[in-house]
């Protein structure tokens, strides 16, 4: 299981990812659960731009353009 973590102001957002949902490792089940699990398989920039939007009513961000380059350079492969 892979996580990265990003503060926006008083919001946190923590990605985690596994290759079975209904099986997650350990330390995802000491966690405190998850609020929204949305399904990315093929997330692109604008994609990203519009859950930014939609989940945390952001347009804009210092760390959008780095995001939106680390989405480019990611390799994503259908499991």
């Amino acid at each position: 299981m892979d996580r990265g973590c990003s503060n926006c102001s008083d919001q946190r957002i923590i990605v985690f990812t596994a290759t079975n949902k209904e099986k997650p490792g350990s330390a995802f089940l000491r966690a405190r659960g998850i609020d929204v699990h949305i399904h990315m398989p093929y997330c692109t920039p604008d994609a990203f731009e519009i859950l930014a939007s939609n989940y945390l009513n952001i347009t804009t961000h210092k760390l959008f353009s780095e995001i939106k380059e680390s989405i480019l350079q990611t390799e994503v492969t259908r499991c």
